[in-house]
């Protein structure tokens, strides 16, 4: 019932660096439902219905993924769903799909979000006995991780170096427990992390955390990025955003140029989707 169709790969080659690069396109034709966002949901889908329960809880901010995704998946497959949402209330196209989907929203201030972690969060928030699957803030959980297990396939064991752009970081640990012995897994954070990542990653030699692409913070970008995430549709057919895909292979790409990805080093970058960011209001 819960599939993901039409994985593919792109090609790009920078012969003069010696350095090949494969892009994994995760569920390419699904802008909203598609992309690592199925994977972190897929599980929880699968434990919600096995429980009977009709009804996912979650939390995001205004312009968050997370929230676009679980209301298509309350659409596509029958669930009921509400967000929680940090900040005012706000009028955004990410918003507004999720209403069309059926979400109900739930706008709380910053200083009540911040307890997100905390156990009876959304039932402190929604104020009533809860019949609901809470998904923490962008599929979080063990199921979520499980479900990102399965990005990486026996097909992709041939590569040196395996590349995912980091938000919760709940991908690239998933990834983990698929990555082989000769391989490197690179993180790179789209948002000003602090530390909070490195969680993944303890006592993990084959992992690091890469920082110095993330433009500022969280949707941050400037006009050199967006520059960028032009030109690679334009010379590849292949869209990608300045939130996070595009945050990663620009970083790719000029650690390539610096020499700081090694001649013959074959690169595995995995396009996680958000493509949803670049829809239209």
């Amino acid at each position: 019932m819960f599939t993901q169709s039409d994985t593919k790969y792109h090609s790009i080659s920078y012969g003069d660096y010696g350095v090949t690069l494969m892009l994994k396109l995760l569920c390419w034709k699904d802008p909203i439902l598609g992309g690592n966002k199925f994977y972190k949901l897929k599980n929880n889908l699968i434990q919600a219905q096995k429980l009977g329960i009709g009804h996912l809880v979650t939390v995001g901010g205004a312009y968050s993924n997370h929230l676009a995704a679980t209301a298509r998946a309350g659409r596509n497959y029958g669930f009921h769903t509400t967000g929680i949402v940090r900040g005012e209330t706000i009028d955004n196209h990410t918003l507004k799909r999720a209403q069309l989907d059926g979400m109900r929203l739930v706008f709380v201030t910053r200083k009540v979000y911040m307890n997100r972690y905390q156990d009876g969060f959304a039932e402190s928030v929604l104020e009533r006995t809860p019949d609901w699957l809470f998904i923490p803030e962008g599929g979080a959980n063990s199921l979520g991780l499980d479900g990102c297990a399965e990005i990486l396939e026996p097909l992709d064991e041939t590569f040196d170096l395996v590349a995912v752009c980091c938000g919760t970081g709940t991908t690239a640990a998933g990834m983990m427990r698929q990555l082989k012995e000769h391989q490197m897994l690179w993180g790179f954070s789209v948002l000003r992390d602090q530390g909070t990542l490195d969680k993944w990653i303890v006592n993990e030699p084959r992992a690091a955390i890469i920082r110095e692409f993330d433009f500022g913070g969280y949707a941050r970008k400037n006009d050199v990025l967006e520059r960028y995430c032009h030109d690679f549709y334009m010379k590849h057919a292949i869209r990608i955003e300045p939130v996070y895909t595009g945050k990663m292979l620009f970083g790719i790409e000029k650690m390539i140029r610096d020499g700081r990805i090694a001649r013959g080093t074959k690169v595995l970058a995995i396009h996680t989707g958000g493509l949803q960011y670049l829809e239209p209001d």
